[in-house]
C-alpha cells in the first residue's frame, strides 16, 4: 500500500468524537468508575457487572478505562465533578446503617455525577453506545446539569458477595422503550425513553430520560421503586435523607 492510498483511507475514516462535547481528534482514557475508589482499597477480587445481559469482569473493578472523551473534558469539568462527588459518595459508603442528610448542593452534585457515570458505563457495552441521545449528552455538557426530561433518583443496596470471587462492588443496567403519550384530544406521540441503574458499593442511582421536545413528560416510577428511592433531580426538597426511611435494599 503506497502513501497516497494510506492517506486516502485515513481521510475516509470518521474521526472519533468526545461523547460529551463532540470535539474530534485525540481521545483520552476515562475510568468507568473513578480510580480514587481503587486507592481507597476497593480493588481486591471484586466483580464489575456491566449491561444486560451482563458482562461480568473479575478483579480490578475500578481500573477499567475507555477512550471516549477529549482531554479538555477529562482533565477539566469531569475531573472537578469526580472530586466534588468523592467525599459525598464516601460518606454514603461508610454510613453503616445511619441516616445521612443530603443537602440541595449535594443532591445536584450527585445527580450530575450519576448522569456522567451512566453515560460512561454505557460505552462499556458496544451494544449500548447509543443508549444516551447525543442531544442529551450535549445539553449535559453545555448546561452542567442533567438534561431536561431527565430524572435521577438515589437508593441503597447491600453489596452482594461471591464466596469464590469476592464482593460484587459495582453494576450497571440499561433499559429502554417507547411510550405513546396523548398530547391533546387528537394527537398521540411516540416517546422513546431510557432508564439506567448504577450501583456503586452500597449506593444505587437510577437515571431516567425521555427523548422529546414536543410534550413535557412526568417521571412515573412504579410505587415499589418510588418507596425504595429518593429524587435527586430535579431537586424537590432542600434536604433529603438517605436511605429512604421506608425502603428495603434494592435488588438488581
Amino acid at each position: 500500500m503506497n502513501d497516497h492510498t494510506r492517506a486516502q483511507r485515513r481521510a475516509a475514516t470518521p474521526k472519533k468524537a468526545c461523547v460529551f462535547c463532540g470535539a474530534q481528534g485525540r481521545l483520552t482514557d476515562e475510568h468507568t468508575f473513578g480510580d480514587w475508589l481503587r486507592k481507597l482499597g476497593y480493588s481486591g477480587a471484586g466483580l464489575r457487572e456491566i449491561g444486560d445481559p451482563p458482562i461480568v469482569q473479575n478483579a480490578g473493578p475500578f481500573s477499567h478505562k475507555l477512550k471516549i472523551v477529549c482531554a479538555n473534558c477529562n482533565n477539566g469539568w469531569m475531573s472537578r465533578l469526580e472530586q466534588d462527588a468523592k467525599p459525598l459518595l464516601v460518606h454514603l459508603f461508610r454510613a453503616h446503617g445511619r441516616l445521612i442528610p443530603i443537602e440541595e448542593d449535594a443532591q445536584i452534585t450527585l445527580a450530575r455525577w450519576a448522569y456522567k457515570t451512566a453515560v460512561v458505563c454505557a460505552y462499556s457495552d458496544k451494544n449500548q453506545v447509543d443508549a444516551f441521545p447525543e442531544e442529551h449528552r450535549r445539553e449535559f455538557y453545555e448546561t452542567d446539569q442533567p438534561p431536561r426530561q431527565t430524572w435521577v433518583r438515589i437508593g441503597m443496596m447491600t453489596v452482594p458477595s461471591d464466596p469464590l470471587k469476592g464482593e460484587h462492588l459495582a453494576a450497571y443496567q440499561f433499559d429502554s422503550g417507547v411510550d405513546t403519550v396523548t398530547a391533546d384530544e387528537e394527537t398521540s406521540i411516540d416517546v422513546p425513553w431510557y432508564r439506567t441503574t448504577i450501583r456503586l458499593i452500597n449506593v444505587v442511582f437510577c437515571v431516567m430520560g425521555s427523548v422529546t421536545d414536543e410534550i413535557k413528560m412526568k417521571e412515573q416510577p412504579d410505587k415499589v421503586f418510588r418507596t425504595m428511592t429518593q429524587p435527586l433531580w430535579p431537586v424537590r426538597r432542600p434536604t433529603i435523607w438517605w436511605p429512604p426511611i421506608a425502603s428495603q435494599p434494592l435488588q438488581f
